[in-house]
């Protein structure tokens, strides 16, 4: 079994630690190739918090960017600001207007779209686990009538195929539904 995380290629400390519990006793017969074991874990913490140190700087500063352009104070306000939008008749006009106030500024784009990502999150993501796969349930027919209703705004924020996956996603969840209730 693979004991690398599959979103960045570094070393999965949970997984190591089990890998290594599986084979404490052939380690302990080969101390050498145990000491260099433990050696690559600690590294690939290190990096691992490097990283998401990095990873976290940058998205301060694209949140803060779209933060700017909004006249927002801080992330929960773009991301209420940006949930408003989707309310209103005219939400694509509205959104194309704000993604033309980011043009030139990928900072600020990448941030206006973590925005909307975060919104969709926190709107259709449920605090109910999916069985044991400690991933949270969709709130399926909630996000298919979304994205249904406002393609067009979301067109204006991600690129087609990225609204197209949302929207395949809403499909998939649709048939999921149907098939359970035909069963």
């Amino acid at each position: 079994r693979d004991t690398r995380d599959p979103a960045t290629g570094l070393l999965d400390t949970k997984r190591f630690e089990a890998w290594r519990g599986k084979h404490e006793s052939a380690l302990r017969a080969m101390p050498d190739l145990a000491d260099r074991f433990s050696t690559a874990s600690r590294a690939s913490d290190a990096a691992a918090q490097i990283m998401d140190g990095a990873r976290k700087r940058i998205e301060t500063s694209q949140k803060n960017e779209i933060a700017k352009i909004m006249g927002a104070t801080d992330d929960a306000t773009v991301t209420k600001m940006v949930g408003e939008i989707f309310g209103k008749k005219n939400a694509a006009q509205i959104m194309r207007d704000l993604e033309q106030a980011t043009s030139g500024n990928s900072d600020a784009k990448t941030g206006l779209q973590k925005s909307v990502a975060d919104y969709i999150r926190n709107r259709f993501i449920s605090t109910t686990e999916a069985g044991t796969s400690e991933a949270n349930l969709i709130k399926s027919a909630q996000f298919q009538n979304f994205v249904r209703q406002n393609r067009k705004t979301l067109q204006q924020v991600f690129d087609k195929e990225q609204v197209n996956t949302m929207q395949a996603l809403a499909d998939d969840l649709h048939r999921s539904n149907r098939s359970l209730t035909g069963s």
